[in-house]
């Protein structure tokens, strides 16, 4: 069946997400682009994105994010 992405949540403001489809039908794929706002922040950086979907096996997915901002 269609899996369907119910909703997608960041572990911040920061972090805005902008999923490309929210139904994604069986053998295809998607996927979901993440834009963060670095102002004010500096150094490593771990966001993490929540996937909640219609999947029986796996309802709540974790995605983790890193990186390093570095200031001039």
């Amino acid at each position: 069946t269609d899996l369907i992405i119910r909703k997608t949540k960041a572990s911040c403001g920061c972090t805005a997400l902008m999923p490309s489809e929210n139904i994604i039908a069986p053998g295809k794929n998607s996927s979901i682009k993440m834009k963060f706002n670095s102002s004010g922040k500096r150094g490593a950086q771990n966001k993490t994105i929540t996937v909640i979907s219609n999947d029986p096996k796996n309802p709540e997915i974790k995605l983790r994010i890193k990186g390093n901002v570095i200031t001039e």
